[in-house]
């Protein structure tokens, strides 16, 4: 059986606020062997009001109704190996809360929040964990070196 691998593949976001409406812009791409089916794309947009969304090509996805204003949830038929979906939303603040994209065949659900996607942008993609084995590594390295200049000059 071949499986579909669904990722967010492009997300952007305007990054600052104008009189203008911000603009959120996403690609929900098929990278895997099969056809995605029956899966649902979920954007939290938080804080900001939607003023109006479409997605491409449109025959793929329709609109599930939601009481939440701030949530739009598609519910994605089907999306075949090497296709992707796009999402484009207006809305009044440079600003969303989560995405996520899972259900139907999908394995894995992909999400990104917020912060993530700020981190991604900006090209800080160091966790918390790498940072601290890096000081340690640097620390280690130090002190061998220092050891090693007394050596050589006692």
């Amino acid at each position: 059986m071949q499986t579909p691998t669904i990722n967010i593949s492009e997300l952007f976001v305007t990054p600052v606020d104008t009189k203008m409406p911000t603009t959120f812009y996403s690609e929900i791409s098929n990278t895997g062997q099969g056809k995605a089916e029956d899966f649902e794309v979920m954007i939290d947009f938080g804080e900001s009001t939607v003023e109006k969304c479409e997605w491409t090509p449109s025959s793929l996805a329709t609109l599930k109704d939601m009481e939440e204003l701030s949530i739009r949830l598609l519910q994605v038929s089907s999306l075949n190996k090497d296709t992707s979906l796009y999402v484009i939303c207006s809305m009044n603040l440079p600003y969303f809360k989560k995405m996520s994209v899972g259900g139907g065949n999908i394995s894995i659900q992909k999400s990104i929040n917020y912060d993530a996607y700020k981190e991604m942008r900006s090209g800080e993609e160091v966790s918390f964990y790498t940072g601290l084995w890096r000081t340690i590594l640097i620390g280690f390295c130090g002190l061998f070196f220092f050891k090693l200049v007394g050596i050589l000059f006692d």
